[in-house]
Order: C-alpha cells, then structure tokens, then sequence
C-alpha cells in the first residue's frame, strides 16, 4: 500500500490509499522462502500550501497617486493666496461693502417681497423643491442670459407674465440642495441687477420684486413740472385779464 500526500486546499491535505493486487497463489520457490517482501514505506510528499495573492497594480506616474487617494481634496489644502497690491485691495473692500450693504426688504402686493433697487445687495432665499421667482419691472427686457457662479447647482429659468406694455420678466430660481450660496447678474436694456442667492432646507421667498427710486423721483419731477407749468399758465391768464380790464377802464 503506497500512501502519498497531496495538497487539497490551501492549508488542508488528504491521504490517497493505492492499494496493489495481490496474488492469492503461493509465490513461494522451491527453497521454501518466499520471495515477496514488504513494501519499504514512501514519505509523504511534502508541498508548501498555496495561497492566492493579487496581483499588484502598477500606478503609472501621472495618475497613481490620484487613483490611490481619490479625487478628493485633501482637507489642510488651501488655494493659492494673490498678492493685492494697494490699488487691488481698496478696489476689494469698496466691492466689499456694497456686497454686504444688504437692504431692508418690505411687503409688498400679492406676497412680494420688495428691496428698493441699488441700495444693498438684494437676497433671493430658496429651498429645494420649491420655486422662487425674481420678478423684473413691467416692459423690461432681458439683454442676454443671466449669469449666476454656481450654474451646476442652481436652476434659473426665463419666464413672462402679463402682455403688452405690462409684460413683465420673470426668472424663476430652484436650487438642488440646501446650504448653498452664489451670486446672480441679471442684464436688462434699463439697468444691471447684481444678488445673492441662499438655499435654506425649508425657508424660502416666493416672489421678490424690487422699487425704483431714480424712478419715483422722475415721476415727481414730471408732476412737479406739470403743476408749475399750469401755475404759471394760470398766472398769465389772471395778468392778461387784469391788464385787460386795465385796459377797459381808461378814459
């Protein structure tokens, strides 16, 4: 019987039994000897187990280093700082203040929220699966589109109400996420509007609308002008009858 060790698996191994037929006749010669000796005992095979490796992926040397940290950004990281010189520096903090000169907002008709145009910076509060909307002044119209600094993320749409001279521009706004926050340059054949855009989880401003003081002060400039030239026409009229009846009365 030869016994032989054989590896099964990586850390297992089995005996496999060879069993050699055997005569049932007596071998035996003639001197009463007999020539069948036993077997001499073979050792076990011995053989290393065998373990399963991966083979190791070479990185080549311009994306190794990405694919072994990801894409990420690594969290010390810091964008590279630009020398201001002085003249660079004042233009930053004159911007600065306009940009966080915010107005006061006061209710207006039909649930708008009003800023009175050009003085701060107005801010358009939205939240994800709702529909904000920037309502422009009545016959304005847009330039080009409107420019906003995270378009990936925000949703702005062209969009019209009314007709004729009281057509009015509407831009309605719909962010994809909470906790975001951008600019928006809304380019008009009157004026240039400049805002800032939140994204609240559940706070938000339906309608936002804006005042014109430059203008109110014209439309009270054109009344005021209206009432002086009818004074003044009412005057000439009142002299022009005096200066009649002046007349009249003379010898």
């Amino acid at each position: 019987m030869l016994s032989i060790r054989l590896p099964w698996s990586c850390t297992e191994q089995v005996h496999i039994e060879l069993g050699f037929p055997t005569s049932n006749n007596n071998d035996t010669p003639s001197g009463g000897q007999s020539l069948r000796n036993p077997l001499t005992p073979i050792p076990p095979l011995q053989v290393p187990p065998v373990t399963s490796q991966r083979p190791v992926a070479q990185s080549s040397s311009e994306g190794g280093a990405a694919a072994e940290k990801g894409s990420e950004v690594p969290q010390n990281w810091k964008p590279p700082h630009a020398e201001l010189n002085n003249a660079a520096a004042g233009a930053v903090a004159v911007a600065r203040q306009s940009e966080t000169g915010v107005g006061t907002p006061t209710p207006g008709p039909d649930g708008r929220v009003l800023y009175v145009f050009g003085q701060g910076m107005p801010v358009m509060v939205c939240a994800p699966l709702r529909v904000c909307a920037v309502e422009l002044q009545p016959g304005e119209l847009l330039q080009s589109q409107p420019q906003i600094g995270d378009s990936r993320r925000w949703e702005i749409t062209p969009d019209m109400s009314g007709s004729g001279l009281d057509q009015t521009p509407l831009l309605v706004v719909k962010p994809i996420e909470p906790g975001l926050e951008t600019d928006l340059i809304i380019p008009t054949d009157r004026r240039t509007y400049v805002g800032r855009l939140v994204s609240d989880p559940t706070r938000f401003v339906s309608r936002l609308a804006f005042q014109y003081a430059a203008d109110d002060r014209a439309k009270w400039e054109t009344f005021q002008a209206q009432q002086d030239a009818g004074e003044a026409r009412r005057r000439c009229g009142h002299g022009a009858a005096e200066s009649a009846g002046a007349a009249a009365n003379l010898p």
